[in-house]
């Protein structure tokens, strides 16, 4: 329960009116607002984190993106429909390996999703060349979700233009959540709601403070 005189442990300047997980004390509802996923990276469990894409999506919802990933190709819904399991399964994948690593941001999702796109482009025309990012996280999740299509692909082989598609997809939802703030987490966010049983058995990484 928070004292009348508690004071917001970031500005230490106004009355703290809620308690923030991250920073482990009580901050103001204006320091709340502006910091998260500015100088902040939250925890993805954090209600007013939620809250907050919930409104951001709300509001930002059917406005066209100024640049469209990978725009040559059409994703229809006929094509979201019979390939559910794929995009499910590839989404599950890049959300398991990133609640893996400490505080990963939706650029790093996305960053991710460029490079297998390429490399998947590359493997359909017959080359053998991986497109693997230089950052360790972006990379982390490229390899992981790499191997995952190889184990599949091992097991039944794969329609690469499917599988292309089905990246492309993502990376334009991981997109279209951009909340156009610096640590953005809203698409991973998302996807930690849509796959409950993959965060029930991951830990997400915690917050960190920077100047």
């Amino acid at each position: 329960m928070l004292g009348a005189n508690t004071i917001c442990a970031i500005c230490s300047n106004r009355k703290a009116k809620r308690h923030c997980p991250g920073v482990k004390g009580e901050i103001c509802t204006l320091c709340c607002g502006t910091e998260r996923e500015n100088t902040l990276i939250c925890p993805l469990d954090c209600a007013y984190l939620l809250e907050g894409h919930r409104y951001e999506w709300e509001r930002n919802q059917g406005q066209q993106l100024t640049e469209v990933p990978h725009s040559k190709y059409e994703i229809t819904d006929n094509f979201l429909y019979h390939n559910e399991a794929m995009v499910g399964a590839l989404a599950a994948t890049l959300l398991k390996r990133a609640l893996e690593l400490p505080a990963v941001q939706d650029r790093d999702l996305g960053e991710a999703l460029n490079a297998l796109v390429r490399t998947r482009e590359t493997l359909l025309s017959g080359l053998y060349y991986d497109s693997v990012p230089t950052a360790p996280v972006p990379e982390a999740l490229f390899r992981e979700t790499q191997k995952f299509l190889e184990e599949t692909n091992a097991k039944q082989p794969l329609k690469e233009e499917d599988v292309i598609k089905s990246l492309v997809f993502l990376e334009r939802l991981c997109a279209a959540r951009n909340n156009g703030r610096p640590r953005c987490r809203a698409f991973l966010a998302f996807l930690r709601q849509q796959f409950p049983h993959v965060a029930a058995e991951k830990t997400p990484g915690g917050l960190i403070v920077t100047a």
